[in-house]
């Protein structure tokens, strides 16, 4: 049932990130608006197929290794995995992570925060000050390095951290820091070499944030 639950939510966040992405190529109304959008979108629709895989086979390991973890706590996982597959394309695009997203993220942790405060109790408080020190850490160590490399980590950089820290924790956030950086940096060599990116132009890095925080949730359940 728990793993119904999860790739019923990963079926729903595939399904508006595929329409936010899209919707202004939406037109007209059902199956027809919804075919024809489709068609326009093949690239897209690919790639968003493969993450509701990747989303489903996340949810069975939650299901089956981490049996600690409470309904709750995988989907927030999800969740947050779910915002990133829709920052990831924005960012590759245009540079860009959308202000949208990071405000929905942090209403659909408001919302998970209710129920831990319904479900855990007392228990609320120790995850309430996990993600309090996640936020802040992440936070400092960004603008950090901001400080280090020029206009290497932008202001959408470090609210996508930000609502990162709200989901994951402190050993989530930090553990998927660390893949992502690892990701973006044999990311960075790989265009460089290729020369499909100069040392002067930015690199998207949620992608590399996708990957690095997949993997983490893989190897952690958070």
């Amino acid at each position: 049932m728990t793993v119904f639950v999860l790739i019923l939510l990963s079926a729903i966040l595939i399904a508006a990130s595929f329409v936010y992405l899209t919707h202004k190529d939406l037109g007209g109304k059902g199956a027809e608006g919804l075919k024809r959008c489709i068609g326009m979108h093949k690239g897209l629709s690919a790639y968003l197929g493969a993450c509701f895989v990747l989303m489903c086979a996340l949810s069975v390991v939650l299901e089956k290794v981490y049996v600690t973890n409470t309904l709750v706590a995988n989907m927030k996982v999800i969740t947050l995995l779910g915002l990133l597959v829709t920052v990831a394309v924005t960012d590759f695009k245009e540079h860009i992570i959308p202000n949208m997203v990071i405000l929905a993220g942090i209403i659909l942790r408001m919302v998970f925060a209710i129920a831990e405060l319904f479900t855990l109790g007392s228990g609320y408080f120790a995850i309430l000050k996990s993600d309090a020190i996640s936020v802040l850490l992440a936070l400092v160590l960004f603008v950090f390095g901001t400080l280090i490399v020029k206009n290497g980590i932008g202001m959408g950089d470090i609210k996508l951290v930000f609502v990162m820290g709200l989901f994951q924790g402190i050993v989530g956030v930090i553990s998927s820091l660390f893949l992502s950086l690892l990701v973006s940096f044999f990311v960075a060599i790989a265009l460089l070499i290729t020369r499909k990116k100069t040392r002067k132009e930015a690199i998207a890095f949620a992608p590399s944030v996708l990957i690095g925080t997949a993997v983490s949730m893989f190897l952690t359940g958070m």
